[in-house]
């Protein structure tokens, strides 16, 4: 009898194995910084904020180059003060390699009654597993019309 359950626990095993689910692809350290920085955002957090940038990171935007704490510190506290809220993110691309990662995509966001779609481009530098903002552009999403030869590009 004990033979007889062998070829049995075999045939059990390889299709066990065999329902095994992938790993889930690990999170791009970009696509994380990005979530955590709308998170904090929401919450008015602008110390946890800063925390997120490189001391001499980058931001770019349509007020235009702010660098270093100090500076990005300003410019988010505006938005923050004004009441913004960003109400969903649309990754559209991550890629990782070595120590940088980078993700792009679109942010929708809620100013006083206005509904706002803005793009962003974030590049994250990690060290000993911890990353940061060291570039972030964020500028006013285009929209596309269609003319006599189609979308704009």
């Amino acid at each position: 009898m004990t033979i007889s359950r062998i070829p049995l626990t075999l045939v059990a095993v390889a299709l066990l194995s065999s329902c095994a689910v992938a790993a889930p692809k690990p999170l791009n350290p970009a696509v994380g910084i990005v979530e955590e920085f709308m998170s904090a955002y929401n919450a008015k957090n602008v110390e946890k904020l800063v925390s997120l940038y490189a001391s001499d990171a980058i931001v770019v935007s349509e007020a235009g180059i702010a660098q270093g704490h100090e500076a990005i510190e300003a410019r988010l506290s505006a938005g923050v003060k004004k009441g913004n809220i960003i109400t969903e993110l649309h990754h559209a691309k991550d890629e990782s390699s070595g120590t940088l990662s980078y993700t792009e995509g679109s942010a929708d966001i809620t100013s006083g009654n206005q509904h706002l779609r803005r793009r962003y481009l974030v590049v994250v530098r990690t060290i000993a597993s911890h990353s940061q903002i060291i570039l972030h552009y964020s500028l006013p999403a285009v929209e596309r019309t269609a003319g006599p030869q189609g979308p704009s590009r």
